[in-house]
Formats: structure tokens, C-alpha cells, sequence
């Protein structure tokens, strides 16, 4: 019985080596058509100026890593990979961070900037040096940086659903941008969450990472429509 579910495992191997390749495509496409996007709109909306790294960084990110793996066999791609996906993540933290201290001005809200900020800062810069992991397991930090960052979002969120909600919401890019960081960081956080304690096999490893890819997607996706907003007039 063992064995004829393992042919069967087998003969849907390709289909999800299929589906895993279409979601970094689907990624790359998202990520880059951000980038472009958020470098022509850089200047229509100040809190989202800078905001055009992030997707860029994804774009650099996914694409190397995918073309060293398979054109560079010779490379230690498992070390550059990690070596990327902490600067990423690197990037991910500082733009996020940078967009909810430029929105979230009251003095609640800076509070919980400063601490959340002074804390992770601290952790990760340390791990990094005392433990020198910049090479190796940035999985570690999926689980703890999805809950600094969705912190203010859940804030945010709580906010906007004590007021009036504004009649303008679909034309806010603030919305759009914290709706594309609840749905990604509120998607993949369970799935990184279980990885961490029922230690996945590399093939369900891939599963989430395929995920992982269209989330990032959708975040990406959305945070082009904050950019095609229509900027208020002054």
C-alpha cells in the first residue's frame, strides 16, 4: 500500500515541480511590474517614495538564486541564497518600518514603533554578529519578523474600524499597502509557524515556498494598485 502511494506521489512529481516554477515566474512578473511602477510613481505619494526597493530587491533576489541554481552548479548556491534572503528580509523590515512610522503619527503608534523597532533591530544585528548567520538559516527570522511587522498593521486596521470609515478608502494607498501586508504576513506566518515546530520535509518545504511566492505576489499586486491611486490635490 506504502508503495503504490508513493508511485502515485511520483507520478504528480512534475505537475508540482510545475506549479513551484509558475509561482517564482508569477513572482518575478509581479515583482518587477512593482518596481517599475513604484519608480515612475515614486514622487505622487511621499509615503511610498522609497517603497519601489522592496519589490526590486524580490525581483534581484528570486532571479538569482533561480539562475545560479540552475545554470552554476558549481556555486554554493544554498550560501548565496541565504545571503540574499537576509538582505531581503533586511530590506523587507527597514521599507515596512519606514512606511508605518511615515503614516502612524499618533503617539500610541510611535511608542509601539519605537519599542517593536529598538527590539528586532537589536535581536537581529546580534545574531548576526555573535552567531554570524548572515550566510546561514534566515528561516529563523520568518516567524518573529511576520509578528513585529503585522503588529501596527492589526493597529492600523483597529484604527481605521473605530472611526467613520472615509468614503475614499478604495483611492487610499495606505489601505491598499496595509492590506497587502495583513494578506501576506497573515497568509504565510501559520505556514512558517508549523515549519519551525513539525520541521517539514524539503517537499513540503517547497509547497510553502510556492505559497510563500503567491502571496508575495498579491502583496505585490496590491501595492501597485496603491500606486495607481489618484493623488488628492493639495
Amino acid at each position: 500500500m506504502w508503495s503504490d502511494y508513493n508511485m502515485i506521489d511520483d507520478e504528480f512529481a512534475p505537475l508540482r515541480h510545475f506549479f513551484y516554477v509558475s509561482t517564482q515566474a508569477f513572482l518575478m512578473l509581479a515583482s518587477f511590474y512593482a518596481a517599475i511602477v513604484g519608480i515612475i510613481y515614486r514622487k505622487r505619494f511621499k509615503q511610498l517614495k522609497y517603497f519601489f526597493i522592496y519589490p526590486s530587491v524580490s525581483f534581484t533576489e528570486t532571479f538569482l538564486t533561480s539562475a545560479i541554481a540552475r545554470f552554476c552548479p558549481e556555486f554554493d548556491a544554498l550560501v548565496f541564497s541565504n545571503f540574499m534572503i537576509h538582505l531581503f528580509l533586511l530590506v523587507e523590515f527597514v521599507i515596512i518600518y519606514s512606511f508605518y512610522w511615515s503614516i502612524l503619527k499618533d503617539s500610541k503608534a510611535r511608542i509601539l514603533l519605537k519599542g517593536v523597532g529598538v527590539i528586532y533591530a537589536t535581536s537581529i544585528i546580534s545574531t548576526w554578529c555573535i552567531n554570524k548567520t548572515f550566510y546561514f538559516n534566515p528561516e529563523v527570522f520568518f516567524v518573529p519578523q511576520g509578528l513585529i511587522l503585522l503588529i501596527p498593521c492589526f493597529y492600523y486596521f483597529f484604527q481605521l474600524i473605530r472611526s467613520p470609515l472615509p468614503n475614499e478608502l478604495k483611492t487610499d494607498p495606505n489601505f491598499w499597502v496595509m492590506l497587502g501586508i495583513m494578506a501576506y504576513f497573515g497568509c504565510t506566518l501559520p505556514l512558517f509557524l508549523l515549519d519551525n515546530i513539525l520541521d517539514f520535509s524539503n517537499e513540503i518545504e517547497r509547497k510553502v515556498y510556492a505559497i510563500n511566492c503567491l502571496c508575495y505576489t498579491l502583496f505585490f499586486l496590491l501595492l501597485i494598485k496603491a500606486y495607481l491611486c489618484i493623488a488628492k490635490k493639495a
